[in-house]
């Protein structure tokens, strides 16, 4: 009897020294030390404001959220439609926690500069993600080979600019501009201005129910590939003094899109691009973005096959092609691994 009840005694003391050490090396992870290994490797519950429900915008979603799942198991990572426009002002007013946008709508939003009627003060960047080319699709039955021909002639045509509230449409203002245009003009002078999405754009010029589509997306894009084997179709040329202007005022990038993109090409096409960004809340806690860009650095060679845009992404690029204020846990993330001096 006194063997059995020694027994018990020592039973309990062992399971009370294992209890005690647990809770001693749980209360050890939770406080952080100044690098990597500050972050546990914890689920999250993000909310993630994406592009279109369809199409490439939704695949490089959809790849970010895979890599956050691939890194933190059991994360909820909610993707919510949404444009690179409204992204910026649904995460400033902290509707989200991480968001698809592109350089041009973050930069207005820094400066408060058009669309946006003020500064705004709780925005951040993540990480580069790839371009968005702008790409001017006409009917090739119109006769004309650039974008200029048409607003030099008051060329009456029936366009569709994209969603409103998105990047297409403000890069048609931003190069009308520099004539001394607006759309508004452009309706005046008898053009039909609509504001579609790139499918059913495709879909009403390969009806003949449109004659021009502007997009901006990663090249090359299925819907245009799709489109020119139904319709006889051409990329508008863009005039490089008009690019240059726009892109020293406005944040765009000069670019080519090779003749080889597209089966119908003839020729390079001069055009100009956005940087697509991950963006944040200049508050969202340090933790959890730091864990967001570990999550895509750790991942990269997934994420380069998600589509065919990213496949020249780099752990180095994600930084390299930022030139905004970054989050406090990008930049840790960023210095540590000697990204960022």
């Amino acid at each position: 009897m006194k063997s059995k009840k020694v027994l018990i005694l020592i039973s309990i003391l062992c399971f009370s020294i294992l209890f005690v050490s647990g809770c001693y090396k749980s209360e050890q992870v939770k406080k952080p030390s100044g690098n990597e290994a500050d972050f546990i490797d914890s689920s999250m519950n993000i909310t993630f404001l994406g592009m279109s429900s369809t199409g490439p915008g939704l695949i490089v979603a959809n790849g970010v959220a895979e890599c956050i799942n691939k890194s933190y198991a059991g994360s909820t990572v909610t993707i919510v439609p949404g444009n690179s426009g409204t992204n910026v002002t649904r995460i400033n007013n902290k509707d989200a926690d991480l968001a698809l946008s592109d350089n041009i709508f973050f930069r207005a939003g820094i400066n408060g500069s058009y669309p946006y009627d003020s500064k705004m003060d709780n925005l951040a960047a993540v990480a580069y993600i790839n371009p968005h080319v702008i790409q001017v699709a006409a009917s090739k039955s119109l006769g004309i080979t650039t974008l200029d021909e048409i607003i030099n002639n008051k060329k009456k045509v029936r366009i569709s600019l994209g969603l409103a509230g998105g990047s297409w449409p403000l890069f048609m203002k931003n190069y009308l501009a520099e004539y001394g245009y607006t759309i508004e003009d452009m309706a005046d002078w008898g053009c039909d201005i609509l504001y579609q999405g790139i499918d059913d754009s495709a879909k009403m010029l390969a009806d003949n129910r449109i004659d021009v589509l502007v997009t901006a997306v990663f090249i090359p894009t299925p819907t245009i590939t799709e489109l020119s084997r139904t319709k006889d179709i051409v990329l508008l040329q863009m005039d490089p003094d008009i690019m240059d202007k726009i892109s020293a005022k406005n944040g765009y990038q000069k670019t080519i899109i090779p003749a080889d993109t597209y089966g119908f090409l003839e020729e390079d096409i001069s055009s100009v691009n956005t940087k697509s960004i991950l963006i944040t809340q200049k508050e969202a806690p340090e933790e959890e973005i730091y864990k967001i860009v570990k999550a895509l650095a750790d991942n990269m060679d997934y994420f380069q096959s998600v589509h065919s845009s990213l496949a020249g992404l780099t752990r180095e690029t994600i930084i390299e092609e930022l030139d905004y204020p970054l989050h406090p846990g990008a930049e840790k993330y960023y210095r540590e691994k000697g990204l960022l001096k």
